[in-house]
């Protein structure tokens, strides 16, 4: 298959994001602009989540327009410079781009498709090619004239959107997939908050419930230890070992390379991180191990179970009261308040029903988390297929001389 190499300079040009503005002009005003987390988290934007800026009429500011393709300029390591996003609506008048980004306009329309380069500087050739033009130290960047020196080899402009096509495809599916993630979490969350407040019953219930505070339910574990002294293979979590908001443990480190002291947690302990920017971590444990002293390890008390007691914190009213911590520089949560936090709580066997129908909304979510993931590792191969150099569509970047 044929192909043309082009420098990117001589097919379009580049431009910058606000500029000259102050914190005041955020968050009000009646124009837009596209954040840095959308440039860097997607490669299509449908101009979902615009935020609001005050620009006045009189200002000089570079509008977004459909086609362009944006990229962020910097980023703490090189590998994530320059992650590229195609403007994919049409945005207003007054639709601008954050000052932490740039973007690229085609001034040929003949040559390049902008989907197609959105997803070259996307795969690993095009990752490649840009993050070796990075420059710094503790933070690195890109300057736009170095991309705009980067060579590129494109096939036709039909083949492109042929492959821009096949790849828009899958990420289709793959936000379809996220939307009925979305739907399911509301939905859960709904029958969360109905189930632990007694609003709705499950089927053959009707014990009365008791009002307690949170401490009659479970306290922290105030068991401590060397992680010496543990079993081999004993886990220690620490607080980025827990997933955000899914009450997943994603790993684990050894708890004999620990060198401090841990808490000790037993099967059923809630580990719940204590620091405010954790409060959505939780982990119901089902093993013994040892866990950072920045972690509780809630243990349930007779009258409750562990599985109970996990969804309780996960509530928007346990952790609105969490936060309400001590401390400025790392606020932390307060067992003093916490553990007068008052629950009307069912008999233990109604507990567990409301835990397993629960646990099941949470099994139901966590597989369409795997079907996206692997759908994204598909997307992600066929990305590094299509634009690897020596296969039938040859997309080689280099840096001009």
């Amino acid at each position: 298959m044929s192909v043309r190499r082009v420098r990117l300079r001589d097919i379009g040009g580049t431009y910058g994001g606000l500029a000259g503005k102050s914190k005041a002009d955020f968050e009000r005003g009646t124009a837009s602009f596209v954040t840095f987390l959308e440039v860097i988290n997607n490669t299509r934007l449908r101009g979902l989540s615009l935020a609001p800026v005050n620009v006045a009429s009189d200002e000089r500011q570079n509008t977004v327009l459909r086609g362009d393709v944006l990229f962020n300029g910097s980023s703490e390591t090189p590998e994530e410079v320059a992650l590229s996003a195609v403007v994919d609506f049409d945005p207003g008048p007054a639709t601008y781009l954050n000052s932490f980004c740039f973007g690229y306009r085609l001034t040929d329309d003949d040559v390049a498709d902008p989907t197609y380069l959105a997803y070259l500087f996307r795969s690993s050739t095009g990752r490649k090619g840009v993050s070796s033009l990075a420059q710094g130290a503790t933070r690195y960047n890109i300057a736009k004239t170095k991309l705009l020196d980067v060579v590129v080899s494109l096939p036709s402009l039909d083949r492109q959107r042929e492959v821009a096509g096949m790849l828009t495809d899958t990420d289709d599916s793959i936000s379809a997939l996220e939307r009925l993630i979305a739907k399911k979490q509301a939905i859960k969350q709904g029958a969360l908050v109905r189930l632990l407040t007694g609003e709705t019953r499950l089927p053959s219930f009707t014990a009365p419930w008791v009002k307690l505070p949170f401490e009659a339910l479970a306290a922290p574990a105030g068991e401590r230890a060397y992680g010496r002294a543990m079993p081999s293979g004993t886990p220690l979590v620490e607080l980025e070992h827990v997933g955000s908001g899914s009450g997943r443990l994603l790993e684990t480190k050894d708890a004999r390379d620990a060198i401090s002291l841990k808490t000790v947690f037993r099967p059923g302990d809630v580990l719940f991180g204590k620091l405010r920017a954790y409060l959505r971590k939780y982990w119901l444990a089902d093993r013994s191990g040892l866990c950072s002293t920045e972690i509780w390890a809630l243990r349930p008390k007779p009258a409750t179970i562990g599985a109970y007691v996990r969804y309780l914190v996960e509530t928007e009213r346990f952790v609105e009261v969490a936060s309400g911590g001590y401390g400025t520089h790392m606020p932390r949560s307060d067992w003093r308040t916490l553990r007068d936090l008052m629950f009307d709580v069912p008999p233990v066997d109604e507990q567990r029903a409301i835990a397993s129908v629960l646990r099941d909304a949470d099994s139901e979510i966590e597989m369409l988390g795997r079907r996206v993931e692997k759908a994204k590792a598909v997307r992600q191969g066929m990305m590094d297929e299509l634009f690897a150099a020596g296969t039938r569509q040859p997309a080689l970047l280099e840096v001009a001389g």
